[in-house]
């Protein structure tokens, strides 16, 4: 199991660094300048030790013997040094951050491609602000953090290694002091490391569950405060915001540890060098500019060590955020059939269907029935008993457990599943709008269309005094949520927008559910006039806007009871005539 998690880490960070392959050049950029101003860190201490020891030369007498164009030229050289430093520190950020905003584009691009071909079962598990988290919060973790904590390892490693060489070159015993505090740092990293990274990972996900409550809340406020829901929801959000305080404060307070860990011993090693190349000074065996200099490395070859708890702890937050996306880009998708949609008719078949969401749990069982072209089927039944699941089955968001559907003679798994939903227009019993005037709305999914061709359209289902009686008729503005709109308002825009898409097979699944009574009759008019010459397939419950269809089936849990026309049903006085007699 540690193998295979091992294994794991590792394909999740080849799949992390295949997104810096797209920009070589600007990654080739940032390591070279990254490599110069780290190289500059190394050796500017030696030099200012030299410029020192310079300045503190005396004669064989004790009197002071400073070579003034010695010093002017090393002054000089190092006004050089450090204004290459800052080029090099300013250019290198500016390639940091130009590659960390291409990266988070790069993601995100490629999450909402995936979402729109993820399965609807996969969907149905994950909580939206989860969903949300992802695309938004885990992608900008991930492009900034990996990046910028990349660099300052490269940085480390160099300033590290070349601090070693040059505190050898100057003394060896000062130097091996530090090998004695060594080991400590090491473990003392390891230790934290290896504690803190669990916290990492579950601050992400709760992160995601705090957005998902939130989106909650707000998606349904009129509705948390009609049921005085509010301190149930308000306790739901403080358990979550309770534990992401304290993976947060875990987290946290175990990186914290590390630099105040690190600095002691480096403040401890500090007074060390002080201590012994005071002696060294004092025995003549080290020059004055030479202590200045090792004193300055005491301190600079701890700091990579002291900059892992801020690396680790960022690389840890953008492992963290990298299993969280990586999920989601490798979560199912749908079939990825490719016949071609080419129909002689649009015959629809369903041959011994059989569904559950849950596979223990069979919601259809062994359902038959065949709808021919133009025909207007509709489906009723007590809830539950399966009759959106037919229209889910249908429109392929999610495929049959056992049996077949055909269109056309065609079984649908077989085919483009985009093409194939061209055919269709649905009007549901939860309906959705977006953010924009009411002519974009009907115009959505034909957005080629002109103005003109929409008010056509809802002049010929009639529907024109309606949508004019809007406050700005057309042009009136759809809050977020549909908020500033009634349920049967909102519907009435989706009928016209299924209308106008002109589709070839309407879906209408409670499409009339919100309607007022007044404007019922009206409405089945428009609809008649929608569904005329074309495949048509209605879910209702009110039972006298079907009357009229070709066929009528009658489901009860999960099968077909009874099928046939209104009044055929009606004189067979079973379910149908039943439920039908309630609504007299």
């Amino acid at each position: 199991m540690k193998r295979e998690k091992v294994n794991n880490s590792k394909k999740i960070w080849k799949r992390t660094f295949n997104y810096f392959l797209k920009y070589k050049i600007e990654i080739i950029a940032i390591i070279f300048f990254c490599v110069v101003e780290s190289l500059i860190g190394v050796f500017s201490p030696k030099l200012s030790g030299k410029g020192i020891t310079a300045l503190s030369a005396v004669d064989a007498v004790g009197n002071p013997s400073v070579d003034m164009n010695y010093i002017f030229e090393l002054l000089s050289f190092l006004l050089v040094l450090y204004s290459i430093d800052a080029l090099c520190s300013c250019l290198g950020r500016y390639f940091l951050t130009k590659v960390s905003v291409r990266m988070v584009y790069d993601i995100r691009n490629e999450i909402s491609s995936k979402i729109n071909k993820v399965s609807f079962k996969y969907l149905e598990k994950r909580e939206r602000g989860d969903l949300l988290s992802c695309a938004v919060s885990d992608a900008e973790t991930l492009g900034t953090n990996l990046i910028g904590s990349i660099c300052s390892t490269i940085s480390s490693l160099i300033l590290g290694i070349g601090t070693f060489f040059m505190m050898v070159s100057i003394s060896w015993e000062i130097t091996l002091l530090f090998f004695v505090i060594l080991p400590l740092m090491l473990g003392l990293v390891s230790l934290i490391l290896k504690i803190s990274q669990k916290y990492f990972l579950s601050y992400r996900k709760k992160l995601g569950e705090m957005n998902g409550c939130l989106e909650e809340t707000f998606s349904g406020y009129e509705m948390v405060k009609a049921l005085g829901m509010e301190n149930y929801l308000k306790n739901k959000f403080d358990a979550i915001n309770f534990s992401l305080k304290q993976d947060s404060d875990s987290a946290n307070f175990l990186s914290g540890l590390m630099g105040p860990s690190m600095g002691f011993l480096s403040n401890l090693l500090y007074v060390v060098c002080c201590v012994v190349g005071g002696y060294l000074a004092i025995v003549k065996r080290m020059q004055i500019g030479d202590i200045t200099a090792i004193i300055a490395y005491s301190s600079k070859i701890t700091q990579p060590l002291i900059d892992i708890s801020a690396i680790s702890g960022n690389f840890q937050t953008a492992f963290a955020a990298s299993q969280r996306i990586f999920e989601l880009l490798d979560a199912p998708e749908e079939s990825k059939a490719s016949e071609s949609c080419s129909f002689s008719n649009l015959d629809i078949e369903f041959k011994n269907v059989s569904f559950g969401y849950d596979p223990n749990k069979m919601v259809l069982k062994g359902v038959s029935f065949k709808i021919k072209s133009g025909e207007s089927v509709a489906i009723v039944g007590e809830t539950g008993g399966g009759k959106t699941t037919i229209l889910n089955l249908l429109m392929r968001f999610y495929d049959v457990s056992s049996g077949s559907i055909f269109i056309g003679g065609k079984n649908i798994t077989s085919l483009d599943i985009k093409e194939y939903r061209k055919y269709f227009g649905i009007v549901t019993q939860d309906s959705w709008l977006y953010s924009s005037e009411v002519m974009q709305n009907i115009r959505y999914g034909n957005l080629s269309a002109s103005n003109e061709d929409v008010i056509q359209t809802v002049e010929f289902l009639g529907l024109d005094s309606f949508i004019n009686s809007l406050p700005s008729s057309y042009d009136t503005v759809i809050q977020e949520s549909a908020s500033n709109l009634s349920e049967g308002q909102k519907q009435i825009i989706c009928i016209a927008r299924a209308a106008f898409s002109k589709r070839l097979i309407l879906i209408l699944d409670e499409a009339t559910s919100s309607i007022d009574t007044s404007l019922e009759s009206c409405l089945q008019e428009s609809l008649a006039k929608a569904l005329c010459k074309k495949t048509s397939v209605i879910v209702a419950h009110r039972l006298s806007t079907i009357k009229n269809a070709d066929l009528i089936l009658v489901v009860k849990d999960g099968r077909i009871e009874e099928r046939g026309k209104h009044e055929e049903l009606l004189l067979k006085r079973g379910i149908y005539y039943d439920m039908y007699s309630k609504t007299l």
